[in-house]
């Protein structure tokens, strides 16, 4: 299994940090990420909490079909990745999740963990997960968490 995280401290309350985490719909203005640049669509009916189905459309013409496995307002929100038509990853993907995990800390500051795991399928699925995969994981996480900082500056200016 592949592992990626990184955190970041945000200069922000952790209700404004989690406001902008939890609106799915609102990640294609800051997760600048090819998977998600596009659009987020909620696809289950009714709350996003957990059990929340959504798909994520980036620049490419592939879908990400995901699901909430853990949502604890203002702590926790994780996501698996149920399908994907992502080429690369029907080939060598055989589970993936992210999440973003908060912690306040004084002074009005939040501690931001995002996390990415992926598990590979067959040696060449290994391969692919110790070169390519690995360096697209660190650069999304970098990616995510640059943006929602700049989201949250934006937002409580």
């Amino acid at each position: 299994m592949t592992r990626v995280g990184r955190a970041e401290r945000i200069e922000a309350d952790i209700e404004s940090v989690w406001q902008i985490i939890a609106d799915l719909g609102g990640w294609p203005r800051w997760i600048d990420a090819p998977y998600a640049s596009r659009s987020v669509a909620i696809t289950s009916a009714g709350q996003v909490g957990p059990g929340c189905e959504f798909v994520l459309q980036g620049r490419l013409p592939f879908h990400l079909f995901a699901r909430i496995v853990e949502w604890e307002p203002r702590r926790t929100l994780r996501y698996e990745v149920v399908r994907s038509e992502y080429p690369s990853d029907r080939l060598f993907l055989r589970r993936a999740s992210a999440g973003f995990a908060l912690e306040e800390l004084e002074g009005g500051v939040t501690k931001v963990t995002y996390e990415q795991t992926a598990e590979s399928k067959g040696p060449l699925g290994r391969l692919y997960m110790a070169t390519v995969f690995r360096f697209l994981l660190r650069s999304n996480a970098d990616r995510v968490l640059a943006g929602l900082q700049g989201a949250v500056e934006a937002s409580t200016r």
